[in-house]
Parts: structure tokens; C-alpha cells; sequence
């Protein structure tokens, strides 16, 4: 199974240093955790540990209207260890 992941706007198969889809990681956390994580959550998550390179087009200021909870943090984290991202 080839993993296809976008970075900086086209279509890379495989390699190294490649960052998980949020599908990849919500289907993870659904399979692990029993729920599902809302993109906003996993957003927060990767910008904590510096993996956005840039703020979302539809985002309206700096503050986030969806914080990830503290107790899902963990388990995003989890996921992007386990998908190679962090």
C-alpha cells in the first residue's frame, strides 16, 4: 500500500519526513480511541509542536474558537508518533 500525502501544495507518494493525513490520523484515533477527532483538534495539536507552516485561509484570528480538550492531547499526540509525524 503506497501512502499519497500533499506537502506544500502537490501530491508526493512515499518518502521520508512526510506528515499523516487527518484522515489517517482521525481513523486512528477512532479504531484506538473509539471517537472522532475533529480536524480543528488535530490542527492545534501539530501547531503546538510547530508542524503548520501557515495559518488556515478561513481562519478569522489568532485566537482558536476549538482548542483541542486537554484530555484528547494525549491521544493526538499518540497519533502522529505512531503515523511517523512527530
Amino acid at each position: 500500500m503506497t501512502r499519497r500525502f500533499y506537502q506544500r501544495g502537490s501530491l508526493v507518494s512515499g518518502g521520508e519526513n512526510q506528515l499523516a493525513t487527518y484522515d489517517e490520523i482521525r481513523a486512528w484515533l477512532k479504531e484506538r480511541y473509539g471517537y472522532t477527532a475533529q480536524n480543528c483538534w488535530i490542527a492545534d495539536v501539530k501547531a503546538r509542536h510547530g508542524l503548520t507552516g501557515r495559518m488556515a485561509h478561513n481562519r478569522s484570528g489568532a485566537k482558536r474558537v476549538k482548542p483541542c480538550p486537554a484530555d484528547r492531547v494525549p491521544h493526538i499526540e499518540e497519533a502522529l508518533r505512531h503515523l511517523g509525524a512527530l
